[in-house]
């Protein structure tokens, strides 16, 4: 049966299915005559239990991205400056020390980087192990067995 053309009422010839019948049963409120069917709550307990699962999976998918984040977040901050960048900021330590003010007038400031930029640059050089065991060892403070591990 085609169902094309103009009609009066819509929800008549196309009917929306109620919850109770997309859950395979019927609506306790529209038949009170008859009672609900026994057999009938097992099913609803099974859908109402798969349901919960998907739930459950959804939420263990959800803990999994968090954690994966945080790890990326981690690894993101151990990860070395470029060779560049580094002798950039080994050349403003041992040049200007602390003044980070004489370190953004410096002519060799070639990225035109402000004091605080500057400052944010050497703090993560040196809380990257690797970046400050290769400055540490280069200027004598340590040996190679002595090296920092965090």
């Amino acid at each position: 049966m085609q169902k094309m053309g103009l009609t009066v009422d819509p929800n008549k010839l196309v009917p929306i299915p109620t919850p109770f019948e997309t859950l395979g049963m019927q609506d306790p409120n529209e038949s009170s005559d008859e009672e609900m069917d026994v057999t009938e709550i097992p099913k609803l307990n099974q859908r109402l239990n798969n349901k919960n699962r998907k739930k459950k999976v959804a939420d263990e998918l959800e803990e999994d991205a968090i954690k994966q984040r945080q790890e990326c977040k981690e690894a993101k901050k151990n990860l070395k400056l470029s060779t560049e960048m580094s002798k950039f900021v080994v050349f403003m330590i041992e040049t200007h020390g602390n003044d980070f003010e004489s370190m953004q007038k410096d002519s060799k400031n070639v990225y035109q980087m402000s004091s605080g930029q500057i400052k944010k640059l050497i703090k993560k050089f040196m809380s990257s192990p690797i970046n400050k065991n290769a400055y540490l060892r280069s200027i004598g403070m340590i040996t190679d067995h002595d090296m920092i591990d965090k």
